[in-house]
């Protein structure tokens, strides 16, 4: 099962950061856009980049499992030997009494 996305994770808040950087720039360095805007800006993105990545990892496929170095492989099931596959390589002897010629 795959974990869930925190809100509060690492790539989520970059992200928000990322789209919402012009609105605090100009709240923080420049002073043009009063700074309770500029976050209130910042959190809807965070909670939009929530939204959009979690809906992006559920359609990634599940990694697979990794195989401890402790376990052993799973036994091979026994399978049937037949006499015929016990005498040659396994696949049946031709029937060689009738003639196979396409022409006569």
């Amino acid at each position: 099962m795959r974990e869930t996305l925190n809100p509060a994770s690492g790539p989520v808040l970059v992200a928000a950061a990322l789209i919402v950087s012009p609105a605090l720039w100009h709240g923080l360095v420049l002073g043009e856009l009063p700074l309770d805007v500029a976050l209130t800006r910042y959190l809807v993105a965070v909670v939009g980049c929530w939204l959009a990545l979690g809906l992006f990892l559920q359609f990634l496929p599940e990694p697979a499992a990794k195989q401890s170095a402790t376990t052993a492989p799973a036994p091979l099931e026994p399978t049937l030997v037949t006499p015929a596959m016990a005498t040659g390589n396994g696949a049946p002897e031709p029937d060689l009494s009738t003639p196979n010629d396409p022409y006569s």
